[in-house]
């Protein structure tokens, strides 16, 4: 996925004598369990790789292993033909189960049938049979009812764990099935093949969803992120792969360990070059647990890889605008749908809608300082107040008049296809009023409104009265912003509509500085050339950034109009831009799909999140600068969590050396 990465080996597990063909973590993440080909499990202090204990009653090598949910238990498959349960904390055998005929690779066999047991009495509660050779590997899904397994006859096969019966049959591998995995809230399988792929699978009908193909040997453990929004992969070609479930078919790998025969994409110096069997996901959902047949356990770093906390899904068209409340209970989202949701943010789930805008096209939404009302604007000309818990409106403000149309644009309605959009959205006319940003001030009184009608404007919030424009605007205002004393104001424009887009062109396009009080124009800040975005003050007041249609960041000297820093590593438009509270950082969005956080001082990249599937509109910050709320094209909003510090998580360029040994090279899937 054009991406570099980052991986670093945390710790390793030094014991066994013989090849680790199954590993776990238990789920309160302080130990992981592995089971080996030398006849024993292990215990391990994942903190500082200690084995904790051996457990031993296997007459053959162990095949798969698991902890039950309080992690008090561990269960044991092997060769023998049993199944044996132990009490972790004193290492006793508590139980076995006999009665495959054949070695125990799950809890299904070489006899071609799967077992569910009854985990007191050691009897067996169902055999489920259909399987016309080996099973290879079984999940449970999470509410006990149902189960998947995959077999050496090629198929995968749903059951029903209340009656024992086949519920489907999901066909497509031309090999082995050889692992399995159930996504965290049901609805997805995964498995891994002989065939050298890997396959997502819809759970309810037994669609093939997806297919991988970049393994380069038989694949032999596969496995769901704590979230599901990630895969990885464990095969033969000695490799790990993660894979970005949500992203297409042609852009949906990413690399993240040692291939030695193959492209590196990462390579630890000292790691193994032998055959990894089995892997498991950590519960915080960066970390992965490897066993292989050079006897080793490895837990791997992969950084914070589902930094995204939730994920808000409802609109029907692209959102445009983000804010979260104040206190961060509460988040607001505006889209082209002709809505602006409210959400509880932590839980994802919608809790009400504000219905009032005229034209589908709502532009910005954005909270006031008492995290009670919001703010709203778009296509209709008009700003609107509302109260945020019962989606009232209090006030409109008539911030936008009807333009005078530019040259070549009489004619009916078109679409507007804005340079953000990249699609045709709802009919505008070129002489159509449209607000396209709003700022409000740090005590909550005043805000600023800019206009496809070239204005920006001052408007008492309470009073609802216009208190005066900003003149010298030649384009539409398409970003402002307010300094934090309320004193300064910048400005930022866009190309003209015309026909079917807002013009983009490489003329120099400067920020404009205003006095609020007298609005005098105080200087223009030159530099950037093209549509203008977004702009910023730093918490400071003496410094702003800004961003645009060339691709760049910049950071500006506001006493004396110079730039200070330009931050490029965007491919593509980038639409938004905020300071953290503290000053030192900011954070970006872009047509590009991505966020990227910045150190101020040095320009360096610190941080990026990847997730989005089209252009990143809007950000917004919480208040303790911990968390940021994003805004899409693709439909969703999107809460990430930031690094709390300034140490970048990505510091390895393709092709050099990094910590830990680390070398970093790209891959593309193709």
């Amino acid at each position: 996925v054009n991406r570099e990465s980052q991986i670093a080996e945390i710790r390793r597990f030094i014991g066994h004598k013989d090849a680790v063909w199954s590993v776990a973590l238990a789920p309160d993440g302080q130990h992981a369990l592995s089971g080996s080909y030398d006849q024993t499990l292990r215990l391990w202090d994942v903190r500082t790789g200690k084995e904790l204990g051996q457990f031993q009653g296997h007459t053959g090598p162990v095949l798969s292993v698991a902890f039950s949910a309080d992690s008090r238990f561990a269960l044991s498959a092997g060769a023998d033909e049993t199944i044996r349960l132990w009490d972790v904390a004193k290492g006793k055998e508590v139980r076995v189960y006999k009665g495959h005929t054949g070695a125990v690779n799950c809890v299904g066999g070489a006899d071609k049938t799967v077992r569910l047991w009854d985990r007191e009495t050691a009897k067996v509660k169902q055999t489920l049979t259909g399987h016309e050779d080996w099973v290879w590997s079984v999940a449970i899904a999470a509410d006990g009812r149902r189960a998947i397994s995959g077999s050496a006859d090629r198929t995968i096969r749903q059951w029903d764990l209340t009656n024992g019966k086949e519920l489907r049959r999901f066909s497509g591998h031309t090999q082995t099935v050889t692992c399995v995995a159930i996504s965290p809230d049901g609805k997805r399988v995964l498995s891994g093949s002989a065939d050298e792929t890997v396959r997502l699978w819809n759970m309810d009908n037994g669609q093939q969803i997806r297919k991988f193909t970049k393994h380069a040997g038989a694949v032999y453990a596969v496995a769901f992120s704590r979230k599901g929004h990630y895969a990885i992969s464990a095969g033969a070609d000695k490799s790990v792969r993660l894979w970005d479930l949500a992203e297409t078919p042609q852009q949906n790998n990413r690399r993240v360990y040692y291939d030695p025969w193959g492209e590196m994409v990462a390579e630890n110096q000292d790691n193994t070059k032998e055959l990894l069997y089995c892997l498991r996901f950590a519960t915080d959902g960066r970390s992965v647990l490897t066993g292989g047949r050079d006897c080793i356990l490895r837990l791997w770093d992969l950084g914070e890889l589902e930094s995204e906390l939730q994920r808000l899904e409802g609109h029907t068209d692209g959102i445009y605008s983000v804010a979260l409340a104040p206190d961060g209970k509460r988040a607001l989202t505006a889209a082209h749908d002709k809505t602006i949701r409210v959400w509880d943010p932590q839980a994802g789930r919608q809790l009400h809608r504000f219905i009032g805008h005229t034209h589908p096209w709502i532009k910005v939404v954005v909270y006031l300082p008492d995290g009670k009302r919001a703010l709203s604007c778009g296509f209709d000309g008009v700003v609107r107040l509302w109260t945020v818990e019962n989606a009232k409106e209090i006030r409109t403000y008539p911030a936008a008049k009807t333009p005078t149309a530019p040259a070549g644009a009489k004619g009916p309605a078109v679409a507007v296809k804005t340079a953000v959009m990249g699609k045709a959205g709802a009919a505008v006319t070129p002489t159509q009023p449209g607000i396209l940003c709003l700022a409000v001030s740090a005590d909550g009184k005043r805000f600023l409104a800019g206009s496809v009608d070239r204005t920006l404007r001052l408007w008492d919030i309470e009073t609802g009265k216009e208190i005066r424009q900003y003149p010298g605007h030649q384009n539409p205002v398409g970003c402002a912003a307010l300094s934090p004393d309320g004193k300064l104001a910048l400005s930022g424009c866009l190309g003209m509509l015309q026909g079917n887009t807002f013009r983009h062109d490489n003329s120099p396009r400067p920020l404009r500085l205003f006095d609020v009080e007298s609005g005098k124009l105080i200087r223009e800040l030159q530099g950037h050339t093209g549509n203008i975005w977004g702009v910023a003050f730093a918490p400071d007041g003496h410094r702003a950034v800004s961003c645009g249609e060339d691709n760049t960041v910049r950071l500006w000297n506001v006493d004396t109009g110079k730039e200070i820093r330009r931050f490029n590593g965007h491919t593509a438009a980038i639409l938004c831009v905020l300071f953290t509270p503290d000053g030192k950082r900011f954070i970006t969005g872009s047509r590009d799909h991505t966020i990227r956080l910045w150190n101020v001082e040095t320009g360096q990249e610190l941080r990026r999140f990847d997730g989005h599937r089209d252009a990143v509109t809007s950000l917004s910050l919480s208040r303790d600068g911990q968390f940021v709320l994003s805004g899409s094209l693709d439909r969703t909003a999107r809460l990430w969590k930031l690094t709390s510090s300034d140490k970048p998580v990505v510091t390895v360029k393709a092709g050099s050396s990094g910590p830990a040994g680390v070398k970093v090279m790209k891959e593309v899937a193709k």
